[in-house]
């Protein structure tokens, strides 16, 4: 039982430690690679906040000549024509926007995109390296497009090529969300290389204002904290530490009680053994009470357990119930084998074998009471018994409880100087007898244990072993 509790406790403990490696695992990965929500700036003058510096440049500018075939409302004059030169081709101007992004915080910035909302009608040409999600003419139409990949001909944007340009009518209003590649980001914490903290991105446009604000970017990014900084992380943490140190704990609890148990049934086995043959030793001194002391231990443990008491003190009663004629060691196998009366001298040499084998036993203290038993055993509950003349309950229970047991065994047991009783006549000497040399309450519990047979499966125990 011991060790499938251990291959239990041991399966829950790699299980409490996977699990919790895991989850701990999978939270990282939640943190590295989330997709919730992310923090905003709006970049309006003031070019940081706690986490990203933004700065916005307009690049010099070049000339462009657009033909009129795609005409916007800015593009329009006061009449509603067309703003033509003589040659008939609108001239504008075509400049790069430069969007610096500067990790300023010591943590890392996981994902990050740029969100623009045009100033001012004008053509989209193309944005650095990654990929561009516009809504064109408020909404109508939208697509996620990599303006190097032009023309593309199922995209729902509407566009004009002129020369090798594919350009993009925007109207103000439209957004413009540029998402970076893969080798854009991270934006690593403020410590390490500026190659790797800060990131620019270029936006290509072409319009016939050049006077437009830079106002109107928005970066929205997501900050990658420390895990310890996460509660969360802290809780994980804490109940793989908790769990694994409780049950490597009970683990090992386990294996030093299993071994603690082997050792200590092991040194049972030694004491039980030893005690056994010392008293078969002791009732080989007479040959009418052969195994008297095994069944006196018996039905002393039989009567124990009727009493509830704990099983410990029930085992302690079958040893003492074992030793509870040592003292008969030292008395003359002729008194002990005497078949005819005893003179009163013999009689008090029969007598001493309660002192001497309490003296015998009183540095045996591995059983409790071991040396009680053998001493008060012959004590009567109306205090005409020997060694001391205790009275009732003065006389301790193990000994009162191996008094009826002895009684008993020698009522039922062949003896140097009469034959076994009948059940009939060794039941009504129980019953005539409590409150006199028995304690009432032990020999009502005796009775019961004749009755339903308890009392005969011990003796055939004792026979067959």
């Amino acid at each position: 039982m011991k060790r499938k509790t251990i291959v239990i406790s041991l399966i829950v403990f790699c299980i409490l430690l996977i699990s919790s490696y895991v989850g701990m695992k999978e939270f990282e990965k939640h943190v590295n690679n989330s997709d919730g929500a992310y923090s905003e700036y709006n970049y309006s003058g003031t070019n940081s906040d706690n986490y990203i510096s933004i700065s916005v440049e307009k690049k010099e500018s070049w000339p462009k000549e657009l033909p009129d075939d795609f005409v916007l409302d800015s593009h329009l004059d006061e009449n509603g024509f067309s703003r033509i030169n003589e040659a008939g081709i609108r001239e504008c101007n075509g400049r790069t926007i430069e969007v610096t992004l500067q990790n300023i915080s010591e943590y890392r910035i996981n994902k990050w995109d740029i969100v623009y909302e045009v100033p001012c009608d004008m053509y989209f040409d193309k944005a650095w390296n990654g990929t561009v999600e516009i809504s064109q003419f408020g909404g109508k139409n939208k697509d996620t497009i990599s303006t190097k990949d032009m023309p593309i001909s199922d995209t729902e944007l509407e566009y004009v090529q002129v020369d090798e340009l594919y350009l993009i009518p925007l109207k103000k209003g439209d957004k413009i969300i540029y998402h970076p590649v893969d080798f854009e980001y991270p934006l690593i914490e403020s410590q390490a290389a500026d190659s790797e903290s800060s990131k620019t991105v270029g936006l290509i446009t072409y319009t016939e204002d050049d006077s437009f604000e830079l106002n109107k970017f928005k970066v929205r990014y997501y900050v990658v904290k420390s895990l310890e900084e996460y509660a969360l992380y802290s809780i994980l943490s804490f109940a793989f530490m908790f769990f694994g140190i409780l049950s490597l704990a009970c683990t090992i609890n386990l294996f030093v009680s299993v071994r603690y148990e082997r050792m200590h049934k092991h040194d049972m086995e030694i004491i039980s053994q030893a005690i056994g043959t010392f008293s078969k030793f002791i009732d080989s001194k007479d040959k009418y009470t052969n195994n008297h002391s095994y069944r006196v231990a018996g039905y002393s443990r039989l009567i124990a357990k009727k009493l509830n008491l704990h099983e410990n003190e029930c085992e302690d009663i079958y040893y003492i119930g074992l030793l509870h004629d040592t003292g008969k060691v030292v008395i003359d196998d002729k008194i002990l084998n005497k078949p005819g009366r005893l003179t009163s001298q013999e009689y008090e040499v029969i007598k001493s074998h309660t002192t001497k084998g309490a003296d015998l036993l009183k540095d045996f203290t591995a059983i409790k009471n071991i040396a009680t038993g053998a001493l008060y055993h012959h004590e009567r509950y109306d205090g005409k018994g020997y060694p001391s003349g205790l009275v009732g309950e003065e006389i301790p229970l193990v000994a009162r409880i191996i008094c009826v047991a002895d009684a008993y065994d020698a009522m039922s047991s062949n003896r140097c100087y009469r034959a076994e009783l009948d059940k009939e006549t060794i039941i009504d000497q129980l019953v005539s007898n409590k409150g006199k040399q028995f304690d009432p309450h032990i020999v009502d519990i005796f009775l019961k244990c004749i009755e339903n047979g308890e009392v005969d499966s011990v003796r055939r125990s004792c026979i067959e072993s």
